[in-house]
């Protein structure tokens, strides 16, 4: 038996909300009970057997595990295996984000940006992507850029814009690379060379500036 057919059976084992008893099973078997979890959930997934997939993750998301409760969040905004709910979806987004999960993030600010299952709030869409995009996440990278650019949701800074966009750029996206082409024709000389100057300093996992 594959070794995911095996964390399956360990996890199916006890699908009636015993999570403790799931996590246990897997352990006993010599398992990671959340790598193996995970796996045995994508392979449901990619089958096509929601069901079976969702079990899983809200086993591993009910044990507080991050990863799962973002799946879940996908699962409720996409109504995949249950029935969409974008309130559903945005309360498991938060509570995989408050671990630092780097898409939960991302997702909990797209929800308030649009106003899909929270309040709109362009302010607090503008923080959870800077969460994100401190650990590299390129799409709210983009994200904030858009929010420096526009001065929605951040103040107007055409420097700041133009380094993430530059960032974002690095990975080949043309609309980043548009992005950053229109704002450099409003730059000065030195600004460009300041907006340049964090990118190429940027790491990931160390904080965006806020100025400059």
């Amino acid at each position: 038996m594959k070794k995911q057919d095996t964390a399956l059976a360990a996890l199916l084992a006890h699908v009636t909300g015993l999570s403790k008893d799931i996590v246990a099973e897997a352990k006993q078997l010599g398992l990671d009970p959340y790598e193996d979890a995970h796996v045995a959930a994508y392979e449901a997934y990619k089958a096509g057997d929601f069901k079976t997939a969702i079990i899983i993750y809200r086993t591993l998301a009910d044990q507080g595990e991050a990863s799962a409760q973002f799946c879940l969040g996908i699962a409720y905004e996409h109504g995949q295996g249950v029935p969409q709910n974008y309130e559903e979806a945005a309360k498991w987004y938060r509570m995989a984000a408050e671990q630092g999960h780097a898409f939960a993030q991302f997702s909990l600010g797209a929800a308030y940006a649009t106003g899909q299952g929270v309040p709109q709030n362009y302010e607090e869409a503008a923080k959870w992507y800077r969460m994100a995009a401190d650990q590299g996440s390129v799409s709210a990278q983009f994200s904030l850029g858009v929010a420096y650019v526009t001065g929605i949701g951040a103040p107007q800074n055409n420097v700041l814009a133009y380094m993430l966009f530059s960032l974002v750029a690095t990975g080949g996206d043309k609309t980043a690379v548009q992005n950053r082409d229109t704002i450099l024709k409003k730059m000065t000389p030195a600004e460009i060379a300041k907006g340049q100057e964090l990118a190429a300093k940027w790491k990931p996992g160390t904080p965006i500036p806020t100025s400059y």
